[in-house]
């Protein structure tokens, strides 16, 4: 009987497949990184504008906000091209309303939609023009 020395070409086709695989799956990590960096971003800034929204409403005198105020306030933010903003107000009681922002982004990649919520109250535009 003649004794194995070295690898078969069929032992080394199998290796050379295994680690194409292995480098493929390797070589996806940096455009999975940026993507999910991208989305990050663009979810950062939803959640800037709509934080901003609610920072604008608090100082704008309180019977003023409504859904009407929406016009108003898209001008305030300089709003980029891509981004929308709706606005709902509930009237909780007669002392503070429930403002609820939503900022949508309309292109780009995931969904990158945000809504912020706050009370706000007659006495905030008060607060806002003491500091």
């Amino acid at each position: 009987m003649r004794k194995r020395q070295g690898l078969t070409l069929v032992e080394i086709l199998i290796s050379l497949v295994l680690l194409a695989v292995a480098l493929l799956s390797l070589i996806q990590i940096p455009a999975l990184y940026n993507k999910l960096m991208s989305m990050s971003i663009e979810k950062e800034n939803a959640t800037l504008l709509a934080s901003q929204a609610l920072d604008i409403l608090e100082t704008v005198n309180y019977d003023s906000v409504s859904d009407d105020i929406l016009g108003d306030l898209s001008t305030s933010l300089d709003l980029p091209s891509d981004y929308s903003i709706q606005l709902s107000v509930l009237d909780s009681s007669g002392d503070s309303k429930n403002v609820t922002v939503t900022v949508l982004k309309g292109s780009g990649i995931g969904k990158s939609d945000v809504s912020l919520s706050r009370v706000v109250s007659p006495f905030a535009q008060s607060t806002a023009e003491d500091n």
